[in-house]
């Protein structure tokens, strides 16, 4: 019995699922120095772009864990605030939705958002390719990644992916989303891979 036809199966079932896997939308700015970037930190969450976020803790921290991961398996390393190259901010997009439809994205929580972290659309040119519109698309469920500048605390890079969390999602489910969504979204960071 050969097992060379089964073997060509399963590489074909696991070409197939890399090519469905989805992209994560990005948009950053040229002139920041992605390359020389190697220390991080987050936003503190009492911050103003974190306000009116109503998230839990768990999904805090399962975000940030996440994030931290990716990180330091790419060579950059926590820091304090003062320390830092870039800041880490996020926001997950509230709203319902059932099934194809959305009902609703919270369209004041995102604006408050954005205006905190200072998020320039024209300012975040590189990284867009003209297919790319559907890739920014922010439903209910969609995280958003931004790496502020330390200085003025203003977005550098944004990527954005649809993490689609549903309510019978048990715990290891929600964090295997979240950890998928931001090793998507990083591995787009300009300079080195993420």
């Amino acid at each position: 019995m050969s097992f060379k036809p089964f073997i060509t199966g399963i590489f074909i079932l696991l070409l197939g699922a890399c090519s469905l896997q989805k992209n994560a939308g990005v948009r950053y700015q040229a002139k920041f120095d992605f390359a020389g970037a190697r220390a991080y930190s987050f936003l503190p969450r009492d911050a103003a772009a974190n306000e009116q976020q109503n998230i839990s803790d768990v999904m805090r921290n399962n975000i940030e864990l996440a994030v931290e991961q990716v990180l330091d398996n790419s060579g950059f390393h926590y820091s304090a605030s003062q320390k830092t190259d870039f800041v880490v901010a996020y926001h997950l997009v509230q709203g319902q939705s059932r099934g194809r439809y959305q009902l609703g994205v919270n369209h004041q929580a995102l604006k408050r958002y954005n205006l905190g972290v200072k998020y320039c659309e024209y300012c975040l040119k590189a990284g867009v390719e003209p297919s790319s519109k559907k890739l920014w698309r922010l439903d209910a469920g969609s995280l958003i990644i931004d790496l502020l500048d330390p200085g003025d605390q203003r977005s550098v890079w944004r990527s954005v992916y649809p993490v689609k969390i549903k309510a019978k999602d048990n715990s290891r489910e929600v964090q295997e989303k979240i950890q998928t969504a931001i090793s998507r979204m990083l591995a787009q960071y300009p300079g080195k891979s993420a």
